[in-house]
């Protein structure tokens, strides 16, 4: 039985960035990894005969689960049924599939399986680099759009965004996702898992095309945190590093012979994203957009009652208030601000944003001597600052996952 949750668990890893990857069931489209989950909770269900455990310190990473769907019931009573009707389903989903897999695994168990987990999340980065690369050889050579090949015409998938992602006429990769910020921090987290200089190399090169902000701001901040670490335990490149490096350099020198007509366009499109101040450009507006959602939010507290003070407009959701209020994304129906930040405070409440982010800093507190576990859990609250995650099952699970503390009590 071991055996079979131990590859659970490794699939679970493999498949979790992999939003693009769903099954039709009826009207609606199921990722892989749900179904991975309710596997998982099947399994030690009925192996430890449904033997609950509960630890002390888990409450707040727990109690998040229920605030997600007290802000959504709450929504029921206080806004729009289409908006209520759009926030419920992500607690439902929440408490059916993350909720058993913590009271259901003990601390013990779930140490051992988080290392098949990770390992999987890395084979998972490394899938998406190569299928990063693919996408955009293909769009600049041929404008064939693999995305929109594979999920739209071969396997019939529908999303509420294009599977071809411009930015004006920037073509932005999105790995096995239809969104480019998905791509991004599953690279900087492939970044961190690799053990091998070059291949932190290649994830590097990765981030950097990928025109994600978010995905180069957050690797600057690891490379910045692992010179810090490095210089402090005198730790530098070694000679062994040094060939290898070179192979790179001059496998890099060859690939930009052949094709540096498609690549400096491609660069130069690139850093133009990252940089533009282009008021027509998407990305500009985009970042517009993200200071209006903080600009208002003081505001917005002073218009709410005090239900929606404490458990927030819904899970997922907190796009209401500026539609109401400021008419933004008005054509859209229920929506979200992107960013984490921004998406807790107003779609669960204060309540809600102190439970998780008290669950963020102690995760990262209890995995500070972990270096690349700590630097995940940087990364992916960083990442919601800039963009939004927590909608995400997968960045939720993988903080879930980490969050272990060595000494604890059982109740």
């Amino acid at each position: 039985m071991t055996n079979i949750i131990r590859k659970c668990f490794y699939l679970l890893g493999v498949f979790s960035t992999f939003n693009a990857v769903m099954i039709n069931i009826g009207n609606n489209q199921l990722a892989i990894l749900n179904f991975i989950l309710l596997l998982l909770i099947i399994i030690q269900a009925y192996y430890k005969k449904l033997h609950l455990i509960f630890y002390q310190y888990k409450y707040p990473m727990l109690m998040i689960l229920f605030i997600f769907l007290i802000s959504s019931l709450g929504s029921f009573y206080f806004i729009d049924r289409e908006w209520a009707n759009e926030s419920i389903v992500g607690p439902i989903k929440y408490i059916i599939l993350l909720f058993p897999i913590f009271i259901l695994y003990n601390d013990r168990e779930l140490i051992y399986y988080k290392k098949y987990f990770l390992k999987g999340l890395y084979v998972s980065t490394i899938i998406q680099l190569i299928w990063e690369i693919l996408q955009i050889i293909l769009w600049k050579k041929y404008s064939f759009s693999l995305n929109n090949y594979i999920f739209q015409d071969l396997l019939h998938i529908s999303v509420n965004h294009a599977w071809t992602f411009l930015d004006g006429q920037i073509f932005r990769p999105s790995g096995i996702s239809w969104e480019p910020a998905n791509l991004a921090v599953a690279l900087v987290i492939g970044f961190i898992l690799s053990k091998n200089f070059i291949i932190k190399l290649f994830f590097s090169i990765g981030i950097l095309i990928s025109t994600s902000r978010t995905g180069i701001i957050i690797w600057i901040v690891c490379i910045i945190i692992y010179l810090f670490i490095y210089l402090k335990k005198k730790i530098f490149i070694k000679l062994k590093h040094i060939f290898p490096i070179l192979i790179v350099f001059i496998l890099i020198i060859i690939v930009f012979n052949l094709n540096h007509q498609y690549i400096l366009q491609y660069l130069t499109e690139s850093l133009s994203r990252f940089i533009t101040s282009d008021k027509s450009s998407n990305s500009t507006n985009s970042a517009l957009t993200h200071f209006g959602y903080y600009k208002f939010s003081f505001d917005i507290f002073t218009k709410e009652n005090i239900f929606q003070i404490l458990f927030g407009y819904g899970t997922s959701i907190a796009g209401y208030p500026y539609s109401k209020y400021y008419q933004m994304y008005t054509w859209l129906g229920p929506w979200t601000p992107e960013s984490d930040f921004i998406t807790i405070l107003f779609g669960n409440g204060i309540i809600g944003f102190l439970l998780y982010y008290t669950f963020i800093i102690k995760n990262i507190f209890y995995n500070r001597k972990n270096i690349n576990e700590f630097l995940i859990l940087i990364s992916i609250i960083l990442a919601g600052i800039l963009y939004v995650y927590i909608r995400n099952t997968w960045c939720l699970l993988v903080c879930m996952i980490l969050f272990i503390k060595p000494k604890h009590k059982v109740v």
